[in-house]
C-alpha cells in the first residue's frame, strides 16, 4: 500500500522544518542583524516567502505527483535535470549535519558531563528507526512532537507576562539593517516549499496540502514575530542580541523545571526534523541513481552523516561558516536553481 500524508500532517511538517532549529536563538539573530527593526524583518521576509511558497508548490503539483527529482529529469533531461536538483540535495545534507551539531552543542550546554559519543549514536539509531517506519510514521511523530513544542513556546511567552517591560521607548529604524535581516530570515521561510517538492508524491490531496503548508508557514512567522517582541520587552535590545539561547533564558526566568521541558521538546523537534530531511535525501538519491530500494541506504547514509557532523562540530572553520551559510547557500546556490526549475514547470504546464 502506497504511503500518503494528510494536509493536517503537512501543516505540522512545515512547522517542523522551520521552528525547531531556530527557536532557541532566533531572537538573538534577528535583533543582532536589525536591532529595533527585527520584527519587521519577519514581516518582509515572511510575506515574500509565502507568495513564492504558493507559486512553487502550485507549479510543482500541477505538473505531476512525483518527486522534484523525477520532474527535473523529465523537464530538462536526465543529465541537466540531475544537475539542477543537486544543490538542493547537497544543502539539505549540509543542513542535516549542522542541525545535528547544534543539537549536540545544546545538549552539552544543558548537560556538560554527558557522554557525547553515546548521544551521537543514540540519536542516529533513533533516526534510522523512524526512517524504516516510513513517511507516514515520521509524519505522525512530527505531529505529536511539534504540537508539544508549540505548546511549550506559547507557555513560555505567556508565563513571562510579569516580566514584560511595557515602558514606551523610541525606536530608530535602520532600513539597511532591516533589509539585511530580511534576507537572512527569508532563508528560514523558503525552506518548506523546497522540501515539500520532494514529498509531493505522498500528498493525499494537493490543493489541501498546499493550503495547509501555507498556514503552517504563516503560523511559524507569527510565533517568531511574537517571540522576538517578548524577548525585546523582557531582556531589551542589548541583552537579547548577546544571549546564546534567548528562548531558553525566557523559560528559566519563570520556573526552573520549565527549562527541562524546553530541552526535551527542542531535542525531540530537531530529531524529527532531521528524520524528514534524511527521508528526503535518501529518496532523492534513490531516484537520482534510479535504485530499486531506498531503505538499504539508511544505515550507510546515517553513519556517513554522523561522521561528517562530528567532524563539523569539532572544526572551528565550520562554526564560522554556519553563521552565513543560509544566505550564501539559499540565495547564491539554491535560488537560481529554484528559479530555473519554476520556469521549467511553467513552460511544461503550458505545453500540456
Amino acid at each position: 500500500m502506497e504511503e500518503k500524508i494528510s494536509a493536517y500532517q503537512v501543516f505540522w511538517l512545515v512547522i517542523a522544518i522551520i521552528i525547531p532549529t531556530i527557536i532557541l536563538s532566533v531572537p538573538a539573530i534577528a535583533v543582532g542583524l536589525a536591532e529595533e527593526g527585527a520584527c519587521l524583518t519577519i514581516v518582509v521576509a515572511g510575506s515574500l516567502a509565502l507568495v513564492l511558497h504558493y507559486l512553487i508548490l502550485k507549479l510543482g503539483c500541477d505538473f505531476s505527483n512525483k518527486s522534484v527529482v523525477e520532474d527535473a529529469k523529465q523537464i530538462f533531461g536526465s543529465v541537466l535535470g540531475r544537475i539542477i536538483v543537486f544543490p538542493y540535495v547537497a544543502l539539505i545534507i549540509y543542513d542535516i549535519t549542522t542541525i545535528l551539531s547544534q543539537t549536540i552543542e545544546f545538549i552539552q550546554f544543558f548537560m556538560p558531563r554527558t557522554f557525547i559519543l553515546g548521544v551521537w549514536i543514540g540519536i542516529t539509531l533513533l533516526i534510522i528507526y523512524l526512517l524504516y517506519n516510513g513517511i507516514e510514521n515520521i509524519a505522525r511523530a512530527i505531529t505529536i512532537t511539534l504540537f508539544s513544542l508549540v505548546v511549550v513556546i506559547i507557555m513560555v511567552m505567556l508565563l513571562n507576562y510579569p516580566n514584560y517591560n511595557t515602558e514606551l521607548r523610541v525606536f530608530v529604524m535602520d532600513f539597511k539593517k532591516i533589509l539585511q535581516g530580511s534576507i537572512y530570515a527569508f532563508s528560514w521561510f523558503i525552506l518548506p516549499p523546497i522540501s515539500l517538492l520532494f514529498l509531493k508524491e505522498f500528498f493525499k490531496n494537493n490543493n489541501k496540502a498546499i493550503k495547509a503548508s501555507l498556514l503552517g508557514n504563516f503560523l511559524c512567522q507569527v510565533i517568531i514575530f511574537t517571540l522576538i517582541i517578548v524577548c525585546i520587552i523582557v531582556f531589551g535590545i542589548d541583552l537579547t542580541q548577546v544571549l546564546s539561547y534567548p528562548f531558553y533564558s525566557l523559560g528559566t526566568l519563570i520556573v526552573e523545571g520549565l527549562g527541562v521541558a524546553i530541552f526535551v521538546a527542542w531535542i525531540a523537534g530537531n530529531i524529527v526534523k532531521v528524520s524528514i530531511y534524511y527521508f528526503i535525501t535518501i529518496k532523492g538519491i534513490k531516484v537520482w541513481f534510479e535504485l530499486k530500494e531506498w531503505k538499504i541506504l539508511n544505515i550507510p547514509f546515517s553513519i556517513m552523516v554522523m561522521a561528517i557532523a562530528m567532524f563539523q562540530s569539532q572544526t572551528p572553520l565550520f562554526n564560522v561558516l554556519n553563521m552565513d551559510y543560509f544566505v550564501i547557500g539559499y540565495l547564491v546556490i539554491q535560488v537560481p536553481s529554484l528559479l530555473m526549475l519554476s520556469i521549467g514547470y511553467l513552460a511544461a504546464n503550458k505545453n500540456t
